[in-house]
């Protein structure tokens, strides 16, 4: 019998300023734990908040796996380790006085010039951190135990546009006095152009900026790389293993160690020790994500991709940060020979069914015609897309998002360039 437990301490902090004043302050500590049994095939799995006897967790765990069908599961093997990993931040968010943390974000609103911005009639920030020290031990030996900070500002500016940003990063409140926090504010604030108008629907060239090719690569590569859904042949993107199926100048990167990422780990909930996993390698496929489960399922090897929600919810098959290596083109280069350049990204939905993801570009640059573009609704077939990758930019820029699947949010981030595709169809 394969037993894991886990154990959670969480604190969290949520402060709300609306036009400079503050109105809403909460600190909550939350505390959770649970265990997984794995017994003749079947998982077991019980969670309970608040303290809780590890022996009774694993007694009804027992119970569950006994009175369920049998799934067929087995591991793949991974080492045990023995672990104690401090968190890295400088102002640990449970330590650090509520007082402190309400005078950076004062100190934040005043270094952005958001109140004496004539394009901005009303403005919402929403300050977010947490601590979180988990324990997780397996029958096998392990012992990991780890402490991990985030802190992160949420916006909404409002004035002949609403425009919208956030930013998190896995540290402490020094995170709010980082100029590239200032600069995302400000950047937001910038003068709308009075010159707007729409492309007619059809087919375009477009070069992407990170904040859309960040969502592109986690939907379409991330997702379409889990090895749950390669079992239940939902992944088309699997079927090409060992193929070119992308430009040459793409490697990408499933990466769970990326610098001052929201959703860097260095251990899954597994137990696994995270390293990275190069999923593309000059436009070859090269890897699928998985857990213990699906390597076993596949004769392969774990690669620390088992995560979940909290220690209430079980681990599922997930891709956690996507990394795309920068090209050799720059943005000016990227753009010759496109007809738009999309610089911001409205909202984004994935429909499984019709393996197409819906943009709104929040804005842009229509290069052929010399007009702003706002909001315009595309629709990109995700089996397709990346044949159609043209070119691959030299910046690079770190996107922060939260991420869903089977009902559990976690967090997530993307370290990509501008990227250039044909055949990209606008609709309005």
């Amino acid at each position: 019998m394969h037993v894991e437990l886990r154990a959670n301490t969480l604190w969290r902090t949520s402060i709300d300023v609306r036009d400079g004043h503050i109105v809403r302050c909460v600190t909550t500590c939350n505390r959770g734990a649970s265990a997984r049994v794995l017994a003749a095939g079947r998982w077991g799995f019980y969670a309970r908040s608040g303290e809780t006897d590890p022996h009774t967790l694993i007694e009804r765990a027992q119970e569950i796996s006994a009175s369920l069908p049998f799934q067929g599961a087995v591991l793949a093997e991974s080492p045990c380790h023995h672990v104690d990993k401090p968190s890295q931040a400088v102002y640990p968010p449970h330590t650090t006085e509520i007082e402190e943390k309400i005078r950076e974000i004062r100190t934040l609103v005043e270094s952005s010039g958001i109140d004496e911005n004539p394009l901005i009639n009303h403005y919402y920030l929403g300050f977010n951190d947490y601590y979180s020290m988990d324990l997780f031990e397996n029958s096998e030996g392990s012992h990991i135990q780890t402490e991990e900070a985030a802190t992160g500002i949420i916006f909404a500016l409002m004035g002949d546009y609403v425009r919208e940003g956030f930013l998190i990063a896995p540290y402490g409140l020094e995170f709010l006095s980082e100029e590239r926090v200032i600069r995302k504010l400000q950047e937001k604030m910038n003068t709308f152009p009075k010159k707007v108008g729409s492309p007619s629907p059809g087919k375009y060239t477009i070069v992407f900026a990170p904040e859309i090719t960040g969502i592109l690569i986690h939907e379409v590569v991330g997702h379409g790389l889990e090895a749950d859904k390669v079992l239940r042949g939902e992944s088309v993107l699997a079927d090409h293993l060992g193929e070119e199926i992308t430009s040459n100048d793409c490697t990408c990167i499933d990466d769970p160690l990326l610098e001052n990422a929201f959703g860097q780990y260095s251990y899954d909930d597994e137990g696994v020790k995270a390293e990275g996993t190069p999923v593309i390698k000059k436009g070859v496929l090269t890897s699928l994500l998985h857990s213990r489960e699906t390597a076993g399922a596949l004769s392969c090897n774990p690669t620390a991709n088992a995560l979940s929600e909290s220690v209430l919810c079980p681990p599922l098959v997930r891709t956690s940060n996507i990394q795309v290596l920068p090209g050799n083109q720059s943005t000016e280069e990227l753009c010759e020979g496109a007809d738009i350049v999309v610089d911001s990204l409205g909202a984004a939905e994935l429909q499984y069914e019709q393996d197409v993801l819906s943009l709104v570009a929040e804005s842009g640059n229509h290069l052929v015609e010399g007009y702003s573009v706002r909001n315009v609704n595309m629709r990109i077939n995700v089996n397709e897309i990346l044949s159609h990758l043209e070119g691959v930019g030299k910046e690079r820029e770190l996107v922060t998002r939260h991420c869903s699947k089977g009902r559990q949010f976690i967090p997530s981030s993307s370290l990509t360039p501008f990227l250039k595709f044909s055949e990209v169809e606008v609709l309005s």
